[in-house]
């Protein structure tokens, strides 16, 4: 049955049938006697066989799609790009919108962006509280990581993790706004103005904040201090 549906949605497409037609006249033509032309004959053994698919809904996979329980899909989205497409805007606005007792917690691969470390040296100032997970292997050790600025930073965290082959996360979440900042794009300089990435931004989106802070929860307890 999802072989049938799959395919109902491609008989459709002329491109399709001119290309299962285009295979039907070779192989008769290297088969069938010459009187019979090759380009009929593919053609209505391809509908014949199309004809039960055809009647079927098209159906696509994405459609529609429920929202789990106790979830919602009423999210609102902000979509930044780069380099130097509003990307990395997006994270830092973020960051700036957080007060004094709240918390930003960050995951990351790797941690080199200026930018982000000024923002949340600022957000510290302010009197937030920062956490941060880092990748080991491209972040401890290395002096060019930013993590290593807010090592002893009163009001800051840093933890790396190495249970798995790559921490590839890059995720900043503040769970007192109901807000989430995810995507490809790494917390790098390089992610911000060279790199072609995504970022997007989930704010008034309680369902989102659950899930990445259950995640992050979850990374945060088999993490190791950073020194």
């Amino acid at each position: 049955m999802l072989i049938i549906l799959f395919m109902s949605n491609y008989v459709r497409n002329p491109n399709f049938i001119s290309s299962i037609g285009w295979i039907f006249g070779r192989m008769w033509g290297l088969f069938a006697p010459a009187k019979f032309p090759s380009c009929v004959l593919s053609r209505l053994l391809l509908y014949v066989c199309a004809a039960p698919l055809l009647a079927l809904p098209v159906v696509s996979p994405a459609a529609d799609l429920p929202a789990a329980p106790g979830q919602s899909h009423s999210c609102n989205l902000q979509f930044g790009f780069s380099p130097n497409r509003g990307g990395m805007d997006l994270v830092i606005a973020l960051i700036d919108a957080v007060g004094h007792g709240q918390t930003i917690e960050i995951e990351a691969y790797e941690f080199t962006s200026r930018r982000m470390a000024r923002a949340l040296h600022a957000a510290l100032a302010r009197g937030a509280k920062v956490r941060i997970a880092v990748d080991a292997r491209e972040n401890v050790g290395k002096s060019y990581s930013v993590a290593y600025q807010f090592v002893g930073v009163p009001g800051a965290e840093v933890r790396y993790e190495d249970h798995w082959p790559i921490f590839h996360e890059k995720v900043t979440l503040v769970r007192a706004l109901n807000a989430v900042e995810e995507g490809s794009m790494n917390y790098t300089d390089a992610g911000d103005t060279r790199n072609r990435e995504n970022a997007n931004l989930l704010t008034a989106c309680p369902s989102a904040v659950q899930a990445y802070g259950a995640d992050f929860d979850d990374v945060w307890s088999q993490g190791t201090p950073l020194q």
